[in-house]
């Protein structure tokens, strides 16, 4: 159908976005690196958007997420653009100087993008696939900062790199942030998805690769958010195991009980039903060795001549 091929369309480009914003640049000093990120999140989401707006009007149908967290992020636009009313520039506000983080318009752009996303990635293959592209993407950035810290500042710099701090995601403090989000993403997919074979050894990598990042960057803030998520984490993990131990434990008596009153309506034996023959049987010969103890007390309390 046409409305399945753009929404794999939309599919490739959100991954192929997502595959490239932590590595991309443009290998030009003069070009800021945030302004080209911000370039290619801006053109990304709008081709994304625009493939699944035709898949939906091509399909005729729309399936809305039961989730919570997507109110507040609707809500997130409307927020910053009542705010900037109030401020003193309306204009700077809502678009600003070039590309902006804290503008109206990046909000939006940043909101439709997860929107988006909670409507094409809404499967566990989906959700997989996306968290292993940006798992691979993330590799490959661990890869080349370990190259340029043990090889030096000069190592593959191409002409804007230089320094061992300087990366192509821009701050110290921001690699520290893609490592703690990298260590979170591979806890819980292994923890809450399973993966097997293949895909459990690149995400063990992946969390050891990211939290060996993290120990070079040594960012305090980033430590505590992954300890308090991980606490977090952990008395979710044990008492979802509680739960479902008790609830098979209920479900299992349940169908025991239906068992047995399934069986007592058709008349089928129960389970005890050969116990209570053998004790028939024990009972009806004790009946007849008595009846032949009797005969037998009779016939010799007769006389003689009889």
């Amino acid at each position: 159908m046409i409305s399945n091929r753009f929404d794999l369309f939309a599919i490739i480009s959100s991954l192929t976005l997502v595959f490239l914003l932590p590595i991309f640049f443009v290998p030009v000093f003069s070009v800021p690196l945030l302004d080209t990120k911000l370039f290619l999140l801006i053109f990304g989401v709008i081709l994304t958007t625009l493939f699944w707006c035709i898949a939906r009007l091509k399909g005729n149908g729309i399936t809305i997420p039961k989730s919570l967290i997507l109110i507040p992020i609707l809500l997130l636009p409307i927020i910053a653009l009542t705010s900037s009313f109030f401020s003193g520039n309306f204009l700077n506000s809502v678009v600003g100087q070039g590309f902006a983080v804290d503008t109206v318009l990046m909000i939006s752009i940043l909101s439709t993008s997860f929107f988006i996303g909670a409507f094409l990635f809404n499967s566990k293959d989906k959700i997989i696939k996306f968290y292993l592209i940006l798992t691979a993407s993330s590799l490959i950035f661990f890869l080349y900062q370990f190259a340029r810290i043990f090889f030096g500042g000069d190592f593959l710099s191409f002409g804007m790199f230089f320094g061992n701090t300087a990366n192509t995601l821009g701050k110290w403090n921001d690699v520290a942030v893609f490592s703690g989000l990298i260590t979170l993403l591979s806890l819980t997919t292994l923890n809450m998805l399973r993966p097997k074979g293949l895909l459990k050894v690149i995400f063990y990598t992946s969390l050891v690769v990211s939290l060996l990042m993290l120990i070079v960057v040594n960012f305090k803030m980033v430590w505590l958010i992954i300890a308090s998520i991980t606490f977090l984490l952990s008395i979710h993990i044990f008492f979802n195991d509680k739960i479902y131990a008790l609830q098979s434990d209920i479900l299992g008596r349940l169908s025991k009980e239906k068992d047995l009153l399934t069986r007592a309506s058709f008349g089928s034996p129960s389970p005890s039903a050969p116990e209570n023959k053998i004790f028939a049987d024990e009972r009806i010969a004790d009946r007849k060795s008595t009846r032949l103890n009797s005969s037998h007390t009779d016939i010799s309390r007769m006389p003689s001549s009889a």
